[in-house]
This record gives C-alpha cells, sequence and structure tokens, in this order.
C-alpha cells in the first residue's frame, strides 16, 4: 500500500510538473490571445458609442443593414480561413513537433478585433450586430426545419449544432438562454433575410458562420455592456482616490 501511495505521489508530481511545463511554455502565446481578445473588447465598445443602434427604434427590417451584418462576417471568415491556410502550409514545411504547432495556433485563433476591424469597415456597432444575428439564427431555425430556400440547404444543419454548443457555453457569463436571445420575429422579416443570406450561401458555408464563435457574437451586446459597466466602476474608483 505504502508503494503504491509513492507511486502515486510520484506520478502526481510528475503530471504537476508537466503543466507547470507547458504554461512556462505556452505563456506568452495565452498572454497575447487575452491581451488581443481584450483589445477587440474597447474596439467594440468604441464602435457602440461611435455606431449607436436600437431594435425598438427600427420601424422596419432594414434588409441592407443585414446584409452588411453578412458581410462583416463573411470578411471575418476570410480572415480566419488565411490564417488557416498558413498554419497549415507553415506546419507542412517546418514539421513542427507538438509544442510549436500549438504555440503557432494560439496566435492563428479568432479574436474580437477580427470582427471590430470588420464591422468598422461596414459602420455598425456591436448592438447592431447582435440584433442582426439574431435574424441570421432564427431564419437558420426555420432554414433546420426544411423551409428555408434551396440555396440555403447546405446551411440545414448549422441551427442543430449551435444549440448543442450553446448549451455547453451556456455556463459563461454573459450568455443567455439561447430561447430568451433568439426571440421571435415576424415571418415577412425571417422570409427577406433567408433571401438576402441565399446571395451569400457560399460566404456563409465558408467561415460567415463560425459556430464557436456564434453565443459570442449572440450575446456580444451584453459583453460590451458590462465592459463599460467595468470602466464606470473603474473611473469612480479612481476619482474617490483622488478625493
Amino acid at each position: 500500500m505504502k508503494k503504491v501511495l509513492i507511486g502515486c505521489g510520484v506520478l502526481l508530481v510528475l503530471v504537476l510538473a508537466g503543466f507547470a511545463y507547458l504554461a512556462y511554455e505556452l505563456g506568452p502565446q495565452i498572454m497575447e490571445s487575452q491581451e488581443r481578445s481584450q483589445a477587440g473588447a474597447e474596439e467594440l465598445v468604441v464602435l457602440d458609442d461611435d455606431f449607436p443602434f436600437s431594435a425598438d427604434a427600427e420601424e422596419t427590417f432594414n434588409a441592407d443593414r443585414f446584409a452588411a451584418m453578412l458581410d462583416a462576417r463573411i470578411a471575418v471568415g476570410a480572415r480566419q480561413r488565411s490564417r488557416d491556410e498558413a498554419f497549415r502550409t507553415e506546419t507542412e514545411e517546418r514539421e513542427l513537433g507538438a509544442l510549436e504547432a500549438i504555440k503557432m495556433k494560439l496566435g492563428s485563433e479568432p479574436s474580437l478585433m477580427d470582427l471590430a476591424d470588420e464591422l468598422a469597415v461596414v459602420e455598425m456597432g456591436p448592438t447592431e450586430f447582435s440584433h442582426y444575428t439574431r435574424i441570421m439564427w432564427a431564419a437558420l431555425q426555420r432554414v433546420g426545419a426544411g423551409l428555408g430556400p434551396a440555396e440555403l440547404e447546405p446551411l440545414r444543419g448549422f441551427y442543430d449544432n449551435l444549440s448543442k454548443g450553446y448549451e455547453a457555453m451556456s455556463f459563461l457569463p454573459n450568455i443567455a438562454p439561447l430561447d430568451e436571445v433568439l426571440g421571435e420575429f415576424d415571418r415577412a422579416v425571417t422570409d427577406t433575410a433567408m433571401e438576402v443570406m441565399g446571395r451569400r450561401a457560399d460566404g456563409l458555408m465558408e467561415g460567415g458562420v463560425q459556430l464557436s464563435l456564434e453565443p459570442l457574437y449572440l450575446n456580444i451586446n451584453q459583453l460590451v455592456a458590462t465592459t463599460k459597466q467595468a470602466r464606470r466602476a473603474a473611473a469612480d474608483l479612481q476619482a474617490s482616490e483622488d478625493r
């Protein structure tokens, strides 16, 4: 029994040492990834102030702005495809070891800065983006039920995949239940949305819809609100310290 305990203790020490080594080796890449995400979140706050939006003030569905949201998504997807291709080429040409490959992959992951950059191009803030993202997914829900146009048939399984992935991320802060986020939209709205999406089906298939990011995209207005609240709290604290 004593030998078993000693063996377990040695194994635990080795495992912890392995984790410590990985943390040491990957620390700079992880920090850089976090800094990119934070910078993206800060830029989204700026865009929210520059391009304010209220869904309640929108009397009719604006198909042009919905199309702009799709175009921004497709541009973000193109950025990611370019990075993924560069990663594959680099790993094949250099025959990277596992650790070096992980380091490089961390540097090529999507970030909020990509979204902020492309939203700036179409002059859209994250609140408007989130609103039209909900409409897109309400349309994709109908596509999943077999009620969409033929052009969107390749996207038929996307809503089911979103539901599964969304549930797995529901424990995170600022991620509201999916049924609350989507809400309800008139059929005329989703019909028009599907028509616009049908003209961009290839782009949506090729990265315009990124299932791993969609829970964040659907709730990005909450992320921005939380960031603003944290800013105000920090400013209030600084003001109280200065007094």
